[in-house]
């Protein structure tokens, strides 16, 4: 019997938590905007490529890049960031959409980082003829820091 309710005990658990994962929306849209404008300002800094600082502010490690823990420290992510730069140069701002989705509702299976908020943005213009990038960001504290994205 108790081994019974230990079972049962640990399935509505594990249920729970899994529930909570795969939505894993804030409840407010006022930290629902908070995420998406976080995510936005990341985007921004990564494509004007002039404030790496400011980048690394609203970033923490390990860093997850299309599924892959690819920066498990500040100074990998930092050479991530000049790479990223170096390679596609300082560019324009680009028309950005963004909005929150869940974990289902991502295009792939690849693994993303645990408990992330999910932020998806849809770049638009002649350059890049609309693509969609995910952003994934996880709360600390009063705040969200980006930990990953998929594009």
């Amino acid at each position: 019997m108790n081994k019974l309710i230990i079972a049962f005990a640990l399935f509505i658990a594990l249920g729970t938590s899994l529930t909570a994962q795969n939505n894993n929306i804030p409840e407010t849209e006022d930290k629902q905007q908070a995420v998406k404008d976080i995510a936005v300002q990341w985007l921004k800094l990564l494509t004007t490529g002039e404030d790496i600082a400011s980048l690394l502010e609203i970033s923490t490690t390990p860093f997850y890049i299309n599924g892959k823990s690819t920066a498990e420290s500040t100074e990998r992510l930092t050479e991530f960031y000049k790479y990223i730069i170096a390679d596609k140069g300082k560019r324009a701002i680009p028309e950005i959409s963004s909005k929150i989705i869940s974990k289902e509702d991502l295009p792939t299976s690849k693994n993303t980082p645990e408990n992330a908020l999910i932020t998806e943005i849809t770049i638009s213009n002649n350059e890049y003829k609309s693509e969609k990038i995910y952003v994934f960001l996880n709360a600390l504290e009063e705040t969200y820091l980006v930990v990953g994205f998929l594009n």
